[in-house]
């Protein structure tokens, strides 16, 4: 508690964060990159007494098992949305832009 939250390493500060994100109230949680396994642990239990909290955006590059439990995945290529529906419809996608942006997927 006394440490600044700049001299904390990257972890620390991302449970700093997460935290501002929660006390704020705010209808949206914004999740940049992933969180540390006891993090996402602890998340669900979290937003059950979070007021406010309605939806969990996550921002990653990788489709890990967050990804295919999300009810929704967003393809963003440049800045631009590609498309957006669950990953699973999303991967049997034969639309060649979708294709390419989920290049990076593995069933």
């Amino acid at each position: 508690a006394r440490e600044p939250v700049a001299n904390l390493p990257r972890q620390g500060r991302r449970r700093v964060a997460l935290a501002r994100a929660l006390a704020s109230r705010r209808p949206l949680l914004v999740v940049d990159g992933e969180l540390d396994p006891t993090l996402w642990a602890l998340l669900p239990g979290l937003l059950e007494q979070a007021p406010g909290v309605e939806s969990v955006l996550l921002a990653t590059a990788t489709a890990g098992d967050r990804a295919w439990a999300a009810d929704t995945v967003a393809l963003v290529s440049g800045e631009r949305l590609v498309a957006q529906a669950p990953l699973a419809e999303l991967v049997d996608s034969t639309d060649p832009e979708v294709r390419s942006v989920l290049s990076w997927v593995s069933r």
